[in-house]
């Protein structure tokens, strides 16, 4: 329906009709005048366009909650009806099954017998038919056409329909009948009573099914059962049996729209065609490999490895094969790939790519091969740098501790390959990197690394380079003017607490002590954890004004200008500030 807010208009109609307009369903839909509406059914129902076929479907795609278009709706099928329109007609079946929705009530007893109360639940359809005020009438969203009974008699009657073909043709119902199930949408199943409500659909996949009986107009489920207990039962059950049935529910698993009617056919198919699941060609299974649906997924992936001649599919597939996301599936790809191809087929840089996956089966079975790999023919240091950006974070760590071995040692040590470890998104990566720079490793006596390395803008490095910084004490540290930056990052941490917060400002004590000269650039920062809120802090930055006045008497003014509101006294033989 527009919302412009403009009239409806029977000339719009017309002119949409003449020039095979798509607005037509639209201009329709307002339009509420039911003899405009006949006219235009006798000209719609005729029209050998495309166009005007395709206008069919549309239309009933959509609600039927336009008042005024019972007269519309009828005509189409019953010309449908007529023609033996086994595509309309279809069509017709899953619009009229989507008018009947009934939803749950509580109903409340009494017993008078036994004078206890009880509640029970029912399934009721609403009230909900359009109203018949004419041009006045507007659509609305819950509202449908026609009376429960008349709803209830053209589903019946739709449903005939295919029963009486699939006595004369049985061919003809089964292609017929499953065009229909693929244009259910899983929005026409949002509750499990709402499986029921569709009169056609439960006829055609669940007749025979003792879970569920059918009324006159209604299905019930059978006291005691739960929906869960459906299993397929469909109509005509010979039909689905015999072999020209497989192609069939192949298609419906993979193009049905909705996932009870995916779920139905993989089920048919593993009950009815198992021996045909084992000639299968490789070209129909790949599309269901990919499919959106899980389950459909990993059916295909059960079928994938017991395919013959896998060994000749190119590397390309296997490769796209690997973007799904369900991690089961890729579990049963990765094992086809192990088994099925040579790893000489694979180039380093794509073992790269594998080896950095999300995913941790492909991550797994890329490192595995890379490992290989390098022990036949070792890549460069270059190559293997790359796996920094693994992204498999239970597989990271372990990639991460194996590239350093190659590329960390004394021989090959290469600072800005290294380096990329240390800055690496993946929390287990910096952490194998930390595992790596301790005394022996080339980095540990690296100043440049250092250097680096306090720019970090990772607070499990800063963390850990105090602890590290706190372990050096023969070998020379970094200048303490770079090492400002790391120490006030440290102690400015408010959001949080932390051990490292009294290293680091012993740290600061122990480099102003070797270095008075630079104490107004370090002492700022003592300043700062003198002024936490937290008391171990607070404490350690005492301890280290209180230290610094007594070893480095001068510092005493200092500290009286940075924190005047902390009595500093002289130490002996001093002078009181």
């Amino acid at each position: 329906m527009n919302g412009d807010g403009s009239k409806p208009s029977a000339i719009a109609v017309d002119e949409c009709f003449a020039a095979g307009d798509d607005a037509l369903v639209d201009e329709l839909r307002r339009f509420p005048a039911p003899g405009k509406l006949i006219s235009v059914a006798e000209r719609w129902k005729v029209d050998p366009r495309p166009w005007a076929r395709r206008m069919i479907r549309a239309y009933l795609d959509l609600p039927m909650n336009c008042p005024g278009h019972e007269p519309l709706v009828k005509r189409l099928f019953k010309h449908a009806e007529a023609q033996h329109d086994h595509e309309v007609m279809g069509w017709f079946a899953v619009a009229l099954d989507r008018i009947v929705r009934r939803r749950r009530v509580r109903l409340h007893h009494y017993d008078h017998q036994t004078r206890q109360s009880f509640v029970s639940e029912r399934l009721r359809a609403a009230s909900n038919t359009t109203s018949r005020g004419g041009a006045a009438g507007r659509n609305r969203t819950g509202q449908r056409l026609f009376s429960h009974r008349t709803r209830y008699y053209l589903r019946r009657r739709v449903w005939r329909y295919f029963r009486t073909l699939s006595h004369r043709d049985g061919e003809a119902y089964r292609t017929a009948i499953a065009a229909a199930l693929k244009d259910y949408r899983d929005r026409d199943f949002t509750s499990g009573e709402a499986i029921l409500d569709n009169w056609s659909l439960v006829h055609a996949c669940y007749h025979h099914s003792p879970v569920i009986r059918f009324g006159p107009s209604l299905v019930h489920l059978v006291e005691g059962r739960s929906l869960g207990d459906l299993d397929p039962a469909p109509y005509q059950p010979d039909l689905w049996r015999a072999s020209e049935a497989f192609a069939v529910l192949l298609e419906l698993a993979g193009e049905a729209g909705s996932s009870l009617v995916r779920q139905w056919a993989l089920e048919m198919i593993r009950r009815e065609h198992q021996a045909s699941l084992t000639e299968l060609p490789l070209e129909t299974l790949l599309p269901l490999l990919t499919h959106r649906d899980p389950h459909v997924q990993e059916f295909a992936a059960g079928l994938f490895g017991s395919l013959r001649n896998l060994g000749s599919v190119a590397l390309s597939t296997w490769l796209d094969l690997l973007e799904t996301e369900n991690l089961t599936v890729l579990t049963m790809l990765c094992e086809a790939i192990q088994a099925n191809v040579a790893p000489e087929r694979f180039s380093t840089p794509q073992l790269i790519e594998l080896t950095t996956k999300v995913a941790v089966p492909v991550a797994r079975m890329g490192f595995a091969q890379l490992q290989a790999r390098h022990r036949q023919s070792p890549c460069s240091n270059e190559e293997l740098a790359g796996l920094a950006g693994a992204r498999c974070e239970a597989e990271a760590g372990a990639i991460a501790a194996w590239a350093l071995e190659q590329i960390g040692g004394p021989d090959v040590y290469d600072l800005d390959l290294v380096i990329r470890f240390f800055d690496a998104l993946q929390a287990p990566t910096r952490k194998a990197a930390l595992d790596w720079l301790v005394p022996g490793s080339p980095g540990w006596d690296d100043p440049r690394l250092w250097a680096r390395l306090i720019e970090t803008p990772f607070p499990d490095v800063r963390d850990a380079l105090i602890e590290r910084l706190e372990a050096r004490i023969r070998v020379p540290s970094p200048d303490p003017e770079q090492l400002t930056g790391l120490w006030c990052t440290v102690i400015l941490g408010v959001h949080r607490g932390g051990r490292q917060k009294p290293k680091a400002v012993r740290q600061i004590v122990r480099a102003i002590q070797r270095r008075p000269a630079r104490s107004d650039r370090l002492a700022p920062v003592l300043a700062i954890a003198v002024r936490s809120v937290r008391g171990p802090e607070q404490r350690a930055g005492l301890a280290a004004v209180a230290e610094l006045v007594e070893t480095c008497p001068d510092m005493q003014a200092t500290f009286a200008a940075l924190l005047p509101e902390l009595h500093c006294p002289a130490p002996a033989g001093g002078t009181s500030a």
